[in-house]
Order: structure tokens, then sequence, then C-alpha cells
């Protein structure tokens, strides 16, 4: 008999994974939204937001996935800084997001990959972004290889039964 541990998938830009270890802070950091609001700013807290709410860029269609909020919102009295100051920005940043992470143009050497994936904790997968390749014209095969990624984790953390409800899957499928 297996024990399954249900994973969620936390999307992350890669300058706030710059920011949590230019400050020292492990990855794990980006669950905690406290530290998070010390060290960086409002604007790049509403574009991680942002990012996970819409994600069809990233995956090709919209994953809902409760995580970022599951750990943000343990302390009340931040959450409702969150709602209030942060998250009213993410109207005025929605094309702030296209123009630093999914332009083709945003393509940096220091990142050869288009994304990395951190298993941070026993509910979340941490999916780094990386600048330019999900708004090339390579997009959809990173989107596929990103999909192929986590449904084999998601296989080894959840099993058969369990990978294959997620949408993720369907999607994958979809595509092949």
């Amino acid at each position: 008999m297996s024990i399954h541990t249900e994973k969620n998938v936390f999307l992350i830009p890669y300058w706030i994974v710059n920011t949590i270890e230019r400050n020292h802070y492990t990855l794990d950091t980006v669950l905690n939204l406290e530290k998070l609001t010390d060290i960086t700013s409002a604007e790049d807290l509403a574009l991680t937001s942002l990012l996970n709410e819409d994600n069809s860029k990233v995956f090709g269609v919209n994953i809902y996935s409760p995580s970022l909020y599951q750990n943000w919102y343990k302390d009340g009295k931040v959450w409702e800084k969150f709602n209030t100051q942060i998250k009213p920005l993410e109207q005025l940043l929605h094309n702030e997001i296209d123009n630093r992470l999914f332009n083709e143009a945003s393509l940096n050497s220091n990142y050869q990959e288009p994304f990395e994936i951190k298993d941070i904790d026993s509910k979340t997968f941490l999916v780094i972004i990386y600048p330019g390749y999900f708004g090339g014209t390579k997009f959809k095969e990173y989107q596929n290889k990103l999909g192929k990624e986590l449904l084999k984790l998601f296989y080894v953390y959840e099993g058969y039964d369990c990978m294959t409800k997620r949408q993720i899957f369907e999607h994958y499928l979809n595509n092949l």
C-alpha cells in the first residue's frame, strides 16, 4: 500500500529567486509572504500572483493550483496587506509580466533552460520561469517539456491514477 502526497505547483519568476538568494534565504521563502514582503517589492509580488493566476503562457492552458494562496494565507495580517496593497497592482502590471518574462527579447545567456523545477516541501513543486523562453518561437516545445517533467514527478508522488486526473495530463495528451 502506497501513501501519496498531493503536490501543487507554484510558479515563480526568476527575479524573485535572485532576490531570495541575494538575501541568503532558502527557496522555501517563497511560501512565506511576510518574509517576501520584507525583501521584494509589491510590484514583484503582484507579478508573481498574476503569473500563478494566469499561467496559460507557461502551461498552454490555465492550470489551477492553490499552492500560492494556501501558503500565503497563513498569516491573516500579511494576507490583508496583500489583498489591499499588492493584489490591486495586478491590473496595472499585466503587460509588465509579458515584457519581463515572456518577451523573447528578454532571453538571457545566464539562463540556459526555460524553467527549473524544485521540490521545496511536501506539498509544493516550485517552478522557476526564466526570461524569454515561453514567449519565443519554441514556446509550445517548452510547454510540453514542462508538462512532461511535472507529470513524471506527479506520477512518483501521487501514482498513476491521481496523475491522470490532473488537468495538465489531459492537456499534455491533447498536444501529443
